[in-house]
């Protein structure tokens, strides 16, 4: 097993930023034979906007974790102790997102679910994120065999 457990949670810049980065890497590549200094900057700030994620990650053998965001694969975040998890739950929510243009207003609602674990501390972390339920749940498996919790569904709970 593991001792360490990484869970990648989500990108630190919207979509919008990193569509921007994957412009800027190759126009840095082509702008390095006329301008380094602005042809280096735009590949740095693409590869950051293409590199950067948040996340947990959970130490078992020292029993330790910490949330922590990546920057250039780097991961910078404090570690904090715990004794045991208390809960290790997943739970559903609704999603909504608009899209608007000239002439309408259109709405998608949907369903995702969240996975989370919480601490003996009263702290507790999204652990994966998805619209299917058996994705989230593969993902926590092996965190729920470390410590032997049960993956609460609280589908039924909240009414689901």
């Amino acid at each position: 097993m593991k001792e360490l457990l990484n869970f990648t949670t989500g990108r630190l810049f919207p979509l919008q930023f990193i569509f921007i980065g994957i412009v800027l890497i190759p126009s840095g590549v082509v702008l390095l034979s006329s301008n380094l200094m602005l042809g280096v900057s735009f590949m740095l700030f693409g590869t950051l906007t293409l590199t950067s994620f948040q996340g947990v990650e959970i130490d078992t053998a020292a029993k330790r974790y910490r949330e922590y965001n990546s920057y250039y694969f780097i991961k910078t975040g404090s570690w904090k102790a715990y004794q045991q998890a208390e809960k290790l739950y997943i739970n559903p929510v609704k999603t909504s997102q608009q899209l608007s243009s000239q002439a309408s207003t259109s709405s998608f609602k949907g369903r995702a679910f969240n996975a989370y674990i919480k601490f003996d501390n009263d702290e507790k972390f999204l652990l994966a994120s998805d619209k299917a339920y058996e994705k989230v749940e593969a993902k926590v498996t092996e965190l729920a065999r470390f410590t032997s919790l049960p993956i609460i569904d609280n589908r039924k709970v909240l009414g689901y």
